[in-house]
């Protein structure tokens, strides 16, 4: 008992809640207020435990503090928790975070794949125009289903990714649904017949809807 007179109830503090603890007490003695803050006290074996310690002034007539009631509540296994959900918040949003800097970078990394994939697009139309024989012709039928590939591919990548990075603004606006039907119809048309497929498109005239064209095309393309 006598180890904590005078400055010696400071000696059981955590040495980095010392300093805040003396701050405390001064403010409660010098204004005649509650003592109140979480600390860490080492208990006789050593170790540490958080606690909320408080201590209210009772005060006489005239104003001064005759003594003091205090109390001491073990809230480590509290603030134990409280640490780990800040820890989980914390790690949550480290998650988050790297997950939008992977959307935006392959948002940016589709979209610069696309140019050469177009470039290879347009020199494969030419060499269709200059074929000679079957043999070239299957390898530009190959190639062709190749690229069709790799551009769906690269689409659905920059789809995704742009939309995981919420860049995707929706561009509302009256949209020829019958006209959109018929054209990638026809566009798919020689693509499925390359693949011993039928493609039959059945669409009712003059449809059209209110909607961001660009996305719906993307979505027809997709389901085809």
């Amino acid at each position: 008992m006598e180890e904590s007179y005078g400055h010696g109830w400071n000696t059981p503090f955590h040495p980095d809640d010392r300093q805040r603890a003396w701050d405390a007490w001064q403010n409660a003695v010098n204004n005649n207020a509650t003592y109140s803050f979480e600390c860490r006290l080492r208990r006789a074996d050593g170790t540490y435990r958080w606690w909320l310690v408080r201590g209210v002034p009772l005060i006489n007539e005239s104003g001064a503090i005759e003594k003091w009631f205090g109390t001491c509540t073990d809230i480590h296994d509290l603030t134990w928790r409280k640490q780990v959900e800040i820890e989980l918040k914390a790690a949550k949003a480290e998650a988050e975070s790297a997950s939008l800097a992977k959307s935006k970078f392959l948002a940016a990394a589709s979209h610069d794949l696309r140019q050469p994939v177009q470039s290879l697009v347009f020199l494969l139309a030419v060499l269709k125009r200059n074929i000679t024989t079957p043999l070239v012709a299957k390898a530009v039928a190959g190639m062709e289903d190749a690229l069709a590939g790799l551009s769906n591919l690269l689409n659905a990548i920059l789809d995704i990714s742009r939309i995981d990075a919420g860049v995707v603004v929706p561009h509302m606006k009256n949209a020829d649904v019958s006209e959109m039907v018929l054209r990638l119809g026809a566009e798919y048309a020689n693509r499925c017949r390359h693949k011993n497929l039928k493609l039959r498109c059945h669409c009712k005239s003059d449809l059209h809807a209110i909607t961001d064209s660009g996305q719906l095309e993307r979505i027809i393309r997709n389901l085809i």
